[in-house]
């Protein structure tokens, strides 16, 4: 038997930051997300965002990788999202980018309270000043 807990912190962005969640549609795709990752083994621990953003904790298992599961879960939303017209009758899109980034389980109890507080942090701060800072604070910007 494998002993594994590997965390990441994903951050999936609409299409040109198109901002299409109300506080209701975030709430949707939440339990939609939390429910499908589940049937699809993906342990998604907390989901939290604004009205162009999602920010998704998730504990990955043996089979899984970084990559398969963003694919699987952008894609599977989307098409819910757009069978379902939970945006309305226009297309919904999610980006091609996404954020990844590891968590020591150090760390977990603090990325759970920054994913939970997204809408007091947004009352602050817009989504691409958060991007930027994310970006900065995990070196991307010097790969």
């Amino acid at each position: 038997m494998a002993f594994i807990r590997v965390w990441i912190h994903y951050v999936f962005v609409t299409k040109n930051e198109k901002e299409y969640f109300s506080r209701e549609i975030l709430e949707k795709i939440r339990h939609y997300l939390k429910d499908s990752g589940m049937k699809q083994g993906v342990f998604i621990d907390k989901v939290s965002g604004f009205s162009n953003h999602l920010h998704l904790l998730i504990a990955l298992g043996d089979k899984q990788s970084v990559g398969e599961t963003a694919e699987t879960l952008l894609n599977d939303s989307e098409n819910w999202v757009n069978f379902n017209k939970i945006t309305g009758e226009e297309p919904f899109e999610w980006s091609t980018q996404y954020f990844a980034v590891s968590v020591s389980q150090s760390q977990i109890d603090a990325i759970r309270d920054y994913i939970k507080n997204q809408p007091v942090l947004h009352q602050k701060k817009d989504f691409r000043s958060e991007y930027l800072e994310l970006i900065d604070k995990y070196g991307f910007g010097k790969i």
